[in-house]
């Protein structure tokens, strides 16, 4: 029984994800943010960010009703940094407290939304980061700045896709 519902859910899996038309591409790094990665936050932070961004916007469109459009979306990471040390920066620097080390974090962010043609729709670019570290102290974790700017971004996104249907 258990294989049969396993089946049965891939199936279903399958013919939703031939349904939909709309693309969202690999999110991609701009070259000093995969230098910061590579040299100071570590590789597993840009998975992370590069999951999350592309989890957010999928979450705005299915919350638009705008999943099954025909377009392509291209996501980039600008610059993000974090609140609070990343693992890769805590385990380089021993005195470097991960709980009570707070800094002003958020992210820049761009995106281009293409129709089937490959015309651009329009490009989308949003940029935020915490004013000061009065406003930093409240995020527990260590990209809270960074995933409010991706929602924010997320928002934008769907603002873009919508367009194409007019």
């Amino acid at each position: 029984m258990r294989i049969a519902s396993f089946v049965i859910g891939a199936l279903a899996l399958g013919f939703a994800g031939a349904a939909s038309a709309q693309t969202i591409q690999p999110v991609s790094y701009s070259p000093d943010f995969q230098e910061a990665l590579d040299d100071d936050l570590g590789a597993r932070e840009g998975t992370y960010l590069s999951e999350t961004l592309s989890r957010y916007v999928s979450e705005a469109l299915a919350a638009r009703g705008l999943s099954g459009r025909d377009v392509s979306i291209e996501l980039s990471i600008v610059d993000a940094r974090p609140n609070r040390p990343t693992f890769e920066q805590a385990a380089n620097t021993p005195g470097l407290d991960t709980f009570r080390s707070i800094s002003v974090g958020g992210a820049e962010l761009r995106g281009v939304v293409r129709n089937r043609q490959g015309e651009v729709i329009q490009a989308v670019e949003h940029r935020y980061y915490s004013h000061d570290l009065w406003d930093a102290r409240y995020n527990p974790d260590t990209w809270g700045d960074a995933r409010r700017a991706m929602r924010r971004f997320a928002g934008k996104i769907a603002d873009a896709v919508a367009l194409s249907a007019s």
